[in-house]
Order: C-alpha cells, then sequence, then structure tokens
C-alpha cells in the first residue's frame, strides 16, 4: 500500500509543500526498509540512537508501530523539526542496515566479529557517517526556525534549499546494491 500522491495547495508555502513531500518520501522509505529488514533491524535502529532522547521517542513511536503490525507508511515528521528527524532516522537507519548485514551472518553461523583492520571499519563506518546527518539535522534546524520567524530571510530559505539538495543527494548514495533502483521503483508507483 502505497501513500496517495501529493498536491500543492495553491496558498501553501513552497518550503512548507517541500516539507510535506519529504515527510511522504521519508514514510515510503521506513516501509520499504521494513519490508526488507524486519522489526530486529528496527530495534538494532533504536538502540543506535538512545542517545538522543528526541530521537528515542521517534524510534519508539516506529518500533512500537512495527511490532504491533502496524503500517507506519504515513509517518509524521513535521512539526517544529519539518525535516530534520527524517534526515537522522532515515540516514542512520542505513548505516545501521549496512553494519547488520555485514555482521549478523557471521555471527549465526558461530563466529565472532573480527577484529581486524576491515572488521573495525565495519563498525566505525557507521558511526562516522552519522556525523552527516547530523550536521544536516542542526543546519536545517536552524535554517528552517530562522525563516519561520523571518520570512524575509531569503538566506535562510537559500541554506534549507542546499540543506535539502544534499540530503537528496546523499539519501540514495549509501542504498546497497540495486535497493536504490527498487526503493525509486517504489515511491513511483501509484497503486
Amino acid at each position: 500500500m502505497t501513500a496517495p500522491p501529493l498536491r500543492r495547495p495553491d496558498r501553501e508555502l513552497p518550503a512548507t509543500w517541500v516539507v510535506r513531500l519529504i515527510d511522504d518520501f521519508a514514510g515510503r522509505y521506513i516501509a520499504f526498509r521494513r519490508e526488507m529488514a524486519g522489526w530486529r533491524y528496527l530495534v538494532l535502529m533504536s538502540a543506535l540512537l538512545y542517545p538522543s532522547s528526541r530521537l528515542l521517542h521517534e524510534a519508539g513511536h516506529l518500533t512500537a508501530g512495527l511490532l504491533l503490525g502496524a503500517d507506519i507508511e504515513g509517518v509524521h515528521v513535521g512539526g517544529s523539526w519539518p525535516l530534520d528527524t527524517a534526515v537522522v532516522v532515515a540516514s542512520v537507519k542505513v548505516r545501521a542496515l549496512d553494519l547488520y548485514l555485514r555482521v549478523e551472518p557471521n555471527l549465526l553461523a558461530g563466529g565472532s566479529m573480527r577484529w581486524d583492520t576491515r572488521g573495525v571499519w565495519w563498525v566505525v563506518r557507521p558511526l562516522l557517517a552519522a556525523a552527516g546527518p547530523a550536521v544536516t539535522f542542526l543546519v536545517g534546524h536552524f535554517a528552517w526556525r530562522a525563516y519561520v520567524r523571518d520570512p524575509g530571510r531569503r538566506w535562510a530559505l537559500a541554506l534549507y534549499a542546499v540543506n535539502l539538495a544534499l540530503f537528496l543527494f546523499g539519501f540514495v548514495i549509501p542504498l546497497p546494491g540495486t535497493d536504490g533502483l527498487q526503493f525509486w521503483r517504489m515511491v513511483l508507483r501509484r497503486e
């Protein structure tokens, strides 16, 4: 089940419509990852997000919805954090899945993590990559707040737009294999 296509209302600010569009995009992405990884991966993602109470709150909703079998495709990440929560949650989830897919098969086979250079990199890389979403989160949050307080601040809207472009560029690139292609097919499907 896919979300209905979004149509831009005539009286709605362009930036507000973009936020709603990304909100829908993030919801589709979460649903896509749910189909691929299952509840164990989402619980792992929640553990990785534990240091932030706000993100833990969001992750708790997703985990609860998944364990209860609820449809979390239309999860709302708007409000005063219009894009930021989606950026951090989705990006860290990608990195967590990468770590999960690489480490778990070895553990299930009765082995252990090989702490050579390659093994350490598997653990460190997702953590380093999370710094990118954190910066995106901060920049997007404060730029959006500045624009809302004073719509005349064109620089804030421009900064938000650049931040959004970087987010979209980094959203699909980290996906392993053909996941990116499969995901875009799902996004574009209007069944």
